[in-house]
């Protein structure tokens, strides 16, 4: 009976023991991190991929070491890829997913394998006990489009929305915004929403369907800006461009470029540097052991053509 006692301790005992020497530092000092991104083929993910790269060697140097795969917008691609990386060593995962429904196997594989998961930009549905999220409130993005196009439009109109992917939490939860705010106002009505993918030339597919029908519209709120300029391009192909308010979220480089054009009425910053930055400090503070919040918010600011200057960083 002390002997099957004694082997139950130590099992306990060695299953402790393994599960905090998981990701900790290998022999030569360095920290390896996976980074899972969702798709290099957006422009929003590609400058949190730049902004971690940057961060990463700027304030640790050669101590961190990133291996940054690319999911092509396949969920089932991203989950093997960071199963590899749980199969590689590494110390702990940075996750931008593909889609916010497929993230319990990856939060699985790192949690069975003890080492840190730090989801960043888009919250998993279930994000658990385990994993870490740092990330903006996206329903307070809608609602900043809300009240701006409401002003704009003195409370009467009609709005169209552009949806990003449905399987993103995302692309509800901003939209859930929009219309919460447009809920106040009887007269301003959303007359169509459909989703656009997060893609350009979808969401400019989606516009041109929308404007060859005739009907009025007043404004029309992407989820993003890479819609929103997809839009654009439909309305300028339409001779539809003049009088239109077109919004978008993330305030990108080429989002900019269109506001200071007067072709983009606002767009909402997310600061995908700030989330980026923290993403690797936090996962990295996990590495070492020490304490960290399970989720962090970064805000989200409105901009214009008047304003981005003062608010988004570069």
């Amino acid at each position: 009976m002390r002997k099957k006692i004694f082997l139950m301790f130590f099992v306990v005992v060695f299953s402790m023991l393994s599960f905090v020497g998981c990701g900790k530092k290998k022999d030569d000092g360095k920290i390896r991190v996976g980074v899972a991104i969702g798709t290099f083929n957006d422009t929003f993910m590609v400058g949190i991929k730049d902004y971690i790269a940057d961060y990463a060697k700027s304030a640790y140097g050669d101590d961190v070491e990133l291996t940054i795969t690319d999911a092509k917008n396949d969920p089932a691609v991203q989950v093997s890829q960071v199963e590899n990386f749980v199969t590689q060593g590494m110390d702990a995962v940075i996750i931008l997913p593909v889609s916010t429904e497929s993230t319990d196997p990856m939060t699985l594989a790192c949690k069975e394998a003890g080492i840190p998961v730090v989801y960043v930009n888009r919250k998993p549905n279930q994000l658990g006990d385990y994993a870490l999220y740092i990330g903006s409130d996206e329903k307070e993005a809608g609602k900043l489009q809300g009240e701006f196009i409401a002003k704009e439009l003195n409370g009467k109109g009609n709005i169209v929305i552009l949806m990003g992917k449905l399987d993103t939490e995302a692309a509800f939860l901003r939209t859930e915004g929009v219309e919460e705010i447009v809920a106040k106002y009887p007269d301003l009505k959303i007359t169509k929403k459909q989703t656009g993918g997060w893609e350009r030339p979808l969401g400019m597919q989606v516009t041109e369907n929308w404007l060859s029908t005739g009907d009025k519209i007043d404004a029309i709120i992407s989820n993003n800006d890479d819609m929103a300029l997809g839009a654009i391009k439909a309305l300028e192909g339409a001779g539809k461009m003049e009088g239109m308010k077109v919004l978008g979220v993330d305030a990108t480089p080429d989002a900019i470029a269109e506001l200071e054009a007067g072709n983009l009425t606002a767009s909402v910053f997310q600061n995908g540097k700030g989330q980026a930055e923290g993403a690797v400090d936090k996962v990295i503070n996990a590495v070492k052991g020490e304490q960290v919040d399970q989720i962090t918010w970064i805000p989200f600011q409105l901009v214009t053509k008047d304003t981005y200057k003062d608010i988004v960083v570069r």
